[in-house]
C-alpha cells in the first residue's frame, strides 16, 4: 500500500542577526502527520531529490510519543556544490534507517543544502510504502474449509470450488490428517478418544498445512 504525503508545513529555516536582518540558513523542514490511523507495517520511503544534499528525519509513531530520528544526515548529493545526485529518484528502506519503526503517525523532513549556489532545494512526490495486514492473505484452516464445502450436490457452485485449493495440495493435508487418525488409533488412545486433535491443548488443523 502507498500513501502520498502532502506536506501541510514547509519552513524555510533562517538566521537571524543584530540587524535584524535574516538570512538563508540552508535547511528546510517539511512535517505531516496521519488524519486518522497510523501507518502500520512500514517498508520504505520513496521520493525524488531537487537539489537537496543531506536529509534527516524524525517520526512518531503515535499521537503521544516522542520524536524518534529514522534518518540522520543522510547524503543525497556527491557533493553539495556539484550536479550528480541533484535530480535523482531515491528509495530508503530498512537498510539505511537506524531503525523499523512499527508505525509512523507523524514525519518531519529535514532537508539541508549548505552550497549557496543553488536557488532552491526540496523534495518532491514523497510517498510512504507499507504492507497491507497478511491475515486476508492466509489460506483457510482445512478444518474451516471442509466444514464450508460439506453442502449438497445441488448446491454446488462455481464460487464454491474456487475456495477449494489444488488437488495434489488438498491430497496432501488428507493424507496427513488419515495419517494421524492411524497412529492415534494404534496408541494409547483407542478409538473411543478419536474425536478431535489436541495439540498443545489447542484445537487447530492449520498446523497440519505445509509451508
Amino acid at each position: 500500500m502507498t500513501t502520498e504525503i502532502i506536506f501541510k508545513e514547509q519552513i524555510l529555516l533562517t538566521r537571524q542577526e543584530r540587524s535584524n536582518a535574516s538570512f538563508h540558513a540552508g535547511c528546510k523542514m517539511f512535517s505531516w502527520s496521519c488524519n486518522d490511523n497510523a501507518i502500520k507495517n512500514f517498508l520504505s520511503i520513496e521520493f525524488d531529490n531537487e537539489y537537496t544534499a543531506f536529509l534527516s528525519i524524525k517520526i512518531k509513531q503515535h499521537a503521544e510519543d516522542e520524536w524518534h530520528v529514522l534518518l540522520k544526515r543522510y547524503r543525497l548529493m556527491e557533493s553539495s556544490h556539484g550536479e550528480p545526485g541533484s535530480n535523482s529518484h531515491i528509495i530508503l528502506d530498512q537498510k539505511q534507517f537506524i531503525f523499523m519503526p512499527r508505525s509512523i503517525y507523524q514525519i518531519c523532513f529535514f532537508l539541508q543544502q549548505p552550497s549557496p549556489i543553488w536557488k532552491d532545494f526540496s523534495i518532491d512526490n514523497v510517498k510512504i510504502h507499507n504492507q497491507t495486514s497478511l491475515s486476508k492473505d492466509r489460506k483457510p484452516s482445512i478444518e474451516r474449509l471442509l466444514s464450508s464445502t460439506l453442502i449438497n450436490d445441488d448446491q454446488m457452485t462455481e464460487t464454491t470450488f474456487t475456495k477449494i485449493p489444488p488437488i495434489n495440495e488438498l491430497s496432501q493435508h488428507l493424507q496427513a490428517m488419515w495419517t494421524i487418525c492411524a497412529k492415534m488409533q494404534q496408541s494409547d488412545y483407542g478409538t473411543d478418544h478419536i474425536k478431535r486433535f489436541d495439540i498443545d491443548g489447542s484445537y487447530d488443523l492449520q498446523i497440519l498445512s505445509y509451508t
